[in-house]
């Protein structure tokens, strides 16, 4: 993986590396400048900074997950590893599921157990991630989704949460949310389709997607949730949004059962005010307002403006069929939002389009993370593709401060360096 800044103008200011199996998922930064990174690793992942200092952090045979902390001229402050594993009683069980007379172990790793972080937030002195993870993880007391495949082999769901750091040191991991399938050794798969959330103002909203049988767990409250479903393969897809405050409230939005593709559902969530955003992909009706329907197998991208005090649904939005949400970004004015190639504005007051572009050079992967991202401010639109886009509304100045130095392997130095240094984007020998 590698981490790159540019300033306002696209010059490239430093870059710092994490050399091995790492990915990026998911960055944000405070008001001073400083960054915060989650992703996942396997292995063993060396990673230097622009001071020269390196570090490593393993995972053994496992994808970890990983939060970083990067000062604003790109040195690492605080490096935090979250590790799942399998529970001991599930991966020592054996048993004889062929009728063969011969033990052998009942634990199938079809799938590397793993944490990988989607959404990172920080929020006065907490950074928040979520993340979708299979196994236990014990630093935040997540236990695995177990399935006891008819006494024959055991295998495991995904399930998702919600956790918190400390903003200094990355340290004082606590859970916030959880949200995994009900009940332990059950023969049947279900689990949460999506996750989302937002922090603001102490107040954590979390939002999910979800079938069947559900149980959701913060530090005050565990709930059981079930949604309806029949023999044919139809299901209910609800959305339930919980505030986590000093207590947890929940409200659920229903919606008719219906047959789905496996294709994943997008989910999005940030405040505005009063309101929270929700925006995303949904199939057949959509629970917040259940006359908006995409008819059986299809979807459709949707945002919605709900009040934080009740709950109550402002407006709703939703776009043509057969689309699917990738990313979504809330100006004080508008949501931007991108669905493959397509990029909408929506009045953030009235729930309306403000306006809308196609651009042809991008294209839809169709895979969990989406394949265009789109960041916005009042001013100015970015989209990330397959190649990059930057599209100005009118024109931003930006005053410029004068760049650190750096040499060629991107490690700050002095005004004493002798040789060749990169400053404000440009190459230059000091004798």
């Amino acid at each position: 993986a590698c981490i790159v800044k540019y300033n306002a103008t696209g010059e490239e200011l430093w870059a710092v590396s994490m050399e091995g199996a790492a990915v990026v998922y998911a960055l944000d930064t405070d008001a001073d400048g400083t960054l915060y990174i989650a992703g996942n690793f396997n292995d063993v992942v060396k990673y230097t900074g622009t001071d020269g200092v390196s570090a490593e952090m393993t995972s053994e045979t496992v994808y970890s997950a990983f939060v970083a902390k990067i000062s604003a001229d790109g040195k690492f402050e605080a490096v935090k590893v979250i590790t799942p594993a399998v529970n001991e009683t599930v991966a020592s069980a054996v048993g004889d599921p062929w009728g063969t007379g011969v033990e052998e172990p009942l634990y199938s790793m079809w799938d590397p157990i793993y944490v990988t972080p989607n959404k990172i937030q920080v929020e006065g002195d907490k950074v928040y991630v979520s993340a979708k993870y299979m196994g236990d993880v014990s630093l935040l007391g997540w236990k695995g989704s177990y399935i006891d495949m008819w006494g024959m082999m055991y295998s495991d769901n995904y399930s998702m949460g919600v956790f918190s750091l400390n903003k200094a040191d990355l340290a004082g991991e606590a859970s916030v949310a959880n949200v995994q399938m009900t009940g332990v050794m059950a023969d049947t798969q279900y689990y949460p389709e999506a996750m989302s959330f937002v922090a603001d103002n102490g107040t954590v909203y979390v939002g999910f997607i979800g079938f069947q049988a559900l149980t959701l767990t913060t530090a005050d409250k565990t709930e059981d949730f079930v949604f309806s479903s029949d023999f044919d393969g139809n299901m209910e897809h609800a959305f339930v949004l919980a505030t986590i405050g000093d207590t947890t409230a929940t409200k659920t939005f229903n919606a008719a059962m219906h047959g789905k593709l496996s294709v994943p559902y997008n989910l999005f969530m940030d405040a505005a005010g009063d309101n929270l955003i929700i925006g995303g992909t949904y199939y057949g009706e959509l629970p917040f307002n259940n006359e908006k329907n995409t008819g059986e197998l299809n979807s459709a991208t949707f945002m919605v403006s709900v009040k934080k005090t009740d709950n109550a649904v402002n407006w709703v939005y939703t776009g043509e069929i057969e689309t699917q949400a990738t990313s979504m970004n809330v100006t004080e004015t508008a949501i931007i939002t991108s669905a493959a190639a397509q990029i909408t504005s929506i009045d953030l007051t009235a729930g309306t389009k403000k306006d809308e572009c196609t651009v042809n050079t991008l294209s839809s992967l169709f895979c969990a993370d989406g394949s265009t991202y789109v960041y916005a401010n009042e001013t100015m639109v970015f989209v990330c593709g397959n190649s990059t886009i930057a599209t100005s509304i009118e024109e931003v100045i930006t005053e410029q401060k004068s760049a650190i130095r750096y040499n060629l392997a991107g490690q700050a130095v002095d005004n004493n360096y002798k040789g060749f240094v990169i400053m404000d984007g440009k190459k230059f020998l000091v004798k």
